[in-house]
């Protein structure tokens, strides 16, 4: 449905953030019936998740999707297969920093790795581990990881520009032909 800007703006004036309890709290939690409303940037602060694709839905921190890591894996320290670092697998709960490879082995990745690893991406982005594009994508996405809808980045900017040069004459010393 289209909403005027007028109305949403005077919506927006109503309507106090949960978090900072200022007006202006346009986005709310896409769970029926929970009545938080914060602003974008109280969202992300507080836990909230935000997901880019589709109707762009926005889960509040108690109803956000959330991960749970594999039970073998508890007491255990992984590496993040994109950043080296290590990552204490505590709880069965995922917390909200981390992210886990549910297409193949459950590995736990840092969620600032996997958004870095989209933004260079783009239409490329895949799983670290197993290569998976579809499954992977879809998870990541509904965990809130943004994928842009564009090139990779080793696509633009002319990086492979030397491969398309045509040498036209033989440089070594004495040529054989």
């Amino acid at each position: 449905a289209v909403v005027s800007t007028q109305s949403t703006g005077s919506r927006g004036k109503r309507l106090k953030c949960s978090f900072c309890r200022l007006p202006g709290a346009l986005v709310g939690c896409h769970k029926a019936r929970c009545s938080y409303t914060y602003h974008l940037t109280c969202g992300f602060s507080n836990g909230c998740l935000m997901q880019y694709y589709d109707n762009f839905r926005s889960f509040c921190g108690t109803h956000r999707p959330r991960q749970n890591f594999l039970e073998e894996m508890l007491g255990r320290t992984v590496e993040c297969a994109i950043c080296g670092d290590m990552i204490a697998v505590e709880s069965k709960v995922v917390p909200q920093h981390i992210l886990v490879t549910e297409c193949c082995n459950m590995t736990p990745l840092h969620r600032e790795c996997i958004q870095n690893q989209a933004d260079a991406s783009g239409y490329f982005f895949r799983c670290p581990m197993c290569n998976n594009e579809k499954k992977f994508n879809n998870i990541m996405k509904i965990m809130g990881i943004n994928v842009p809808q564009s090139d990779a980045v080793w696509e633009k900017d002319g990086y492979y520009d030397d491969l398309y040069v045509e040498h036209w004459r033989c440089d070594v010393p004495i040529c054989l032909h």
